[in-house]
């Protein structure tokens, strides 16, 4: 193998440090450079995506502050209009128990007119029929016949003269 030959290696060791020159050269002019802009332009991206990636979370902190905010306003509204119809509720409820107790208050007022009218109804009828019944005691115990007006007479309790 030439490679290993004693005599060789002199001439060998000049051709790689020329070829290691020349490979260092022209990787450290154009081939270096531009992978430190592509490194140096990565890192750039990374920085600006991380700046943006700051702001966005800083703007979501601000909008979930500012809608916990508006939650907070929206319940204390929700709580005063609740408060509001509650009351409104009680209101109308009063109304109609109002409405309510007078209609039934007329009701009974009624009822005791129709019950004093059927008593006072009940009451010639049984005044009636006690005269009806007086008078056939009396045409069957004794044999007169009374009159429709004395045996009412005597039915509602009136001395006759």
């Amino acid at each position: 193998m030439p490679q290993l030959d004693v005599t060789t290696f002199v001439p060998q060791l000049v051709w790689l440090a020329i070829t290691f020159v020349a490979l260092y050269w022209i990787l450290a002019r154009s081939v270096l450079p531009r992978v430190g802009e592509i490194l140096e332009s990565r890192q750039d991206k990374i920085a600006h995506d991380l700046a943006a990636a700051e702001a966005a979370r800083a703007e979501a902190a601000g909008a979930l502050k500012a809608y916990e905010a508006q939650l907070a306003k929206a319940r204390a509204e929700a709580q005063v209009l609740q408060a509001r119809a509650m009351e409104d509720a009680a209101k109308e409820a009063a109304r109609r128990g109002a409405e309510q107790d007078a209609q039934l208050q007329r009701e009974a007022e009624a009822a005791e007119r129709e019950l004093a009218a059927a008593r006072t109804r009940a009451l010639s009828n049984v005044r009636a029929m006690a005269a009806g019944i007086a008078q056939a005691a009396v045409a069957k115990l004794i044999g007169v016949d009374v009159g429709q007006a004395a045996a009412e007479s005597a039915a509602a309790g009136e001395e006759t003269r």
